[in-house]
Order: C-alpha cells, then structure tokens, then sequence
C-alpha cells in the first residue's frame, strides 16, 4: 500500500520536504534505481503501508544528505529514526514486519540465502555495469562473468526443483536477485549483447516468468522503453528521474 498523495516527481536541491508521519513508512527513493527497488519490492509484497519521497540523485537536497551519509537510495525514515543501505533495509522490514517471511527462520539455511545475496552482489552486480563501458576488454569480461553467474543460479534452480530460490514461494534472495533481471532487455536494446538467449537457462527462465507473475513485482516494474531512455540520460550526465510521469498541473 502506497501513499498515492506524495509526488512520483523527484524533490531536488531547494525542494522542501513535508515532515513524515510518525508511524507512517517513509521510502526515499529513486524510481530506477535497482537497490530502492529492491526495498520497493519487499514493502509491497509485505503490503506494508508507507509512502515514497523520490530523489534527485544528482542534484540533492540538503535535507537527504543530512540523513543519508553516502547520499544513496533507499533511505527508510520509520518512528523518528533513520536506515539506509538497501540489504540492512530490507533486514529491517523482515525483522519489523515478519509476516510473510521472506528469510528463512532456520539460522544454517538465512546465512546460505545472505552468502548467495552477496555473492550476487559481488560478481553479477558489479558485472552488470561493466557492459557499458566504452572499453571493448572490460564489457567482455563483465558478459564472460555475467554467462558463469547465470550458468550457477540455473544449476541451483534445476538442483533444488524449486519455483524459487529459496523453495516454492518467493524470498528476500528473489527480491534481491530480480531488478537487473528486469533491466537485461534494456540493457540488450542498448549494447545489443544478449544476455539471456531464447534457448539458455531453462530453469531461470521458469524462474523469470514465476516472478513476473508476482503482485510485487506489478506494482514495482517499468517499461523496458523508461529504463532504456533512463540509462542514456544517465550516461549524457543529465539524468532524467522523472521519466514517464505526466507534467502536474500548476495549482
């Protein structure tokens, strides 16, 4: 549940922030960012009840700063108190609001779905980006690392028999996993490298359309177009956060 009086529209430097509501959730945000959309994901599949301020990443407002050190999304404002880093905010959805689990309560098997999260992290993530590097050395080693990545995660889906990562009904690895998932068509319209063929990782496949079938991931997703278009602001330096949103009308 979304509070649909706050703004989509991205609150910049000289933008004055209404003060939250105590016991209301307050997400900050940026709506193609794949870590926010992480705990976007958590939020409306737990159907916590919060509300959303989006961030110009580019041009901050002090206020964000203030309370987001490093100037990243998310940021959860909840009771007077301030989280960020998207892992320890999703941490803290589970623990504050444990209705439906999405870790496991077993502590062997949350640490083997945190060491799968990291290692995602660590290898997919941080390759993901390197496909748009101008440097032709660079984008064959981010593909070369993505294929080996997409290769273990199809073998862990095929060994376990299981419609999710964590078993047959959706976890935090799977809400981890999905938003560069989302973005990899994008990705392809802007590098034409196919990431995943039509004929390859059958067992992630299932996975894919498992998830698209998911409320969570409904409400959260854009069109490939938005991220696409997104991404090109973004490597002109002039990225537009706002795209897709009608122009509101002057009051």
């Amino acid at each position: 549940m979304v509070d649909t009086k706050m703004s989509e529209r991205c609150l910049r430097q000289g933008s004055i922030l209404a003060p939250a509501t105590f016991d209301l959730l307050r997400l900050y945000s940026m709506r193609f960012c794949p870590f926010a959309q992480r705990t976007r994901l958590v939020l409306a599949h737990k159907n916590i009840p919060h509300e959303v301020v989006n961030v110009d990443l580019k041009y901050k407002p002090t206020w964000f700063l203030e309370m987001a050190p490093y100037g990243l999304v998310p940021v959860i404002e909840y009771k007077g108190k301030v989280i960020y880093e998207s892992s320890i905010c999703d941490e803290f959805l589970e623990e504050s609001f444990p209705e439906p689990r999405l870790l496991p309560s077993c502590p062997f098997e949350k640490a083997k779905s945190k060491l799968l999260m990291h290692d995602y992290d660590k290898n997919l993530v941080q390759s993901f980006y390197k496909l748009l590097s101008r440097d032709p050395e660079k984008r064959a080693k981010g593909l070369m690392s993505i294929a080996e990545k997409l290769q273990q995660y199809d073998s862990i889906l095929k060994r376990q028999k299981t419609s999710f990562f964590q078993g047959d009904t959706c976890g935090m690895v799977d809400f981890h996993f999905w938003p560069w998932f989302e973005r990899f068509p994008s990705m392809t319209q802007l590098t034409g490298i196919e990431i995943l063929t039509s004929s390859s990782h059958p067992s992630l496949r299932k996975w894919i359309r498992n998830m698209e079938n998911l409320e969570a991931v409904k409400k959260t997703k854009y069109p490939i177009e938005w991220y696409t278009e997104f991404t090109m602001s973004l490597a002109q330096r002039e990225p537009n956060y706002d795209i897709g949103l009608q122009a509101e009308a002057k009051l």
